[in-house]
């Protein structure tokens, strides 16, 4: 079972804290509920960038002392089954968004298979709908009197380009980073007019 914790922004952050050293959170089981300790850990290898190198990070993991069950407990900068931080997906979608480059083009400069940028892009289209309606709410729940207007898109493209801009007026609003670690405003130039 793997369950997701923010405890660190970055591959470089989390090592700073806690390579070597457990992080001290309490976790519960998510089967059962019961309390947990630690149980070792693993190194796993993450890319922070697409075209840089792997960078070996201990996965801490936990036992429920009622079911007995095991957990890894991932950094939210890393996607479950992925060998690339999530900063890695957002600067690939966000170049494709923001450029007339096919995915292929943007594979090849990010040293990606393009395969695996489709399954990025597939991914993303399937929780975009459900992400952007909620970060618009939350938007208008945080500024009154604000108005949004989120357009029917034509294309993955703009939908990237409609969630960056979304995703950037949140992190605006609440001034904290939101969904990814970052979003890169030069991304978001060619969207900052429609």
């Amino acid at each position: 079972m793997i369950i997701v914790v923010r405890i660190a922004e970055t591959v470089n952050t989390y090592l700073e804290k806690f390579l070597g050293k457990r992080p001290r959170i309490e976790v519960v089981c998510a089967d059962c509920g019961g309390k947990t300790h630690g149980h070792g850990h693993y190194m796993r290898g993450v890319k922070e960038h697409s075209a840089g190198p792997d960078t070996k990070i201990p996965i801490y993991r936990v036992k429920c002392t009622v079911c007995n069950r095991t957990a890894s407990l991932l950094p939210h900068f890393i996607r479950p089954h992925s060998g690339y931080s999530l900063f890695s997906h957002e600067e690939a979608l966000g170049l494709y968004a923001a450029s007339e480059k096919s995915l292929e083009e943007i594979a090849e400069e990010r040293d990606l298979e393009p395969r695996t940028l489709r399954n990025w892009l597939s991914t993303f289209m399937g929780f975009f709908p459900q992400v952007a309606s909620s970060l618009a709410q939350q938007i208008l729940e945080i500024s009154p009197g604000t108005s949004m207007i989120l357009r029917t898109c034509n294309s993955s493209r703009e939908y990237l380009g409609q969630f960056f801009l979304i995703a950037a007026e949140f992190s605006k609003r609440v001034r904290e980073p939101m969904v990814f670690p970052a979003v890169h405003f030069v991304y978001l130039s060619p969207f900052l007019t429609c």
